[in-house]
């Protein structure tokens, strides 16, 4: 079968995330927005645990990160956080162009 699947690329950057962390935060701790428990067959919650070691912190030039904490991962964070910036709008993402190899892409 021949799949298509929009690609919609976006740049991350500090001042991106910091934006797309704080309409999480206001719509988790103040607009009602509830997260879903994404569980393993064993019960274990990645999604959870990613949320419980996302960190914010500030570099020695004064900017601040957020990322996971250790060599932990963040993905359903990110995944989450865009989500949420989709529901209201998407505004909140600048457009990256779409390198050629992935535009070109047939995997």
């Amino acid at each position: 079968r021949d799949y298509r699947i929009s690609v919609i690329p976006f740049l991350m950057s500090n001042p991106g995330k910091h934006e797309l962390v704080t309409q999480f935060k206001i719509g988790y701790q103040e607009q009602g927005m509830q997260l879903v428990s994404v569980a393993d067959e064993k019960g274990f919650d990645y999604a959870k645990q990613e949320m419980n070691i996302f960190v914010k912190k500030q570099t020695p030039t004064q900017l601040w990160t957020y990322a996971a904490e250790g060599s932990g991962h963040d993905d359903t964070v990110i995944a989450r956080l865009l989500a949420w910036n989709l529901v209201l709008g998407g505004h909140s993402i600048k457009q990256a162009t779409i390198p050629d190899w992935v535009a070109n892409w047939r995997g």
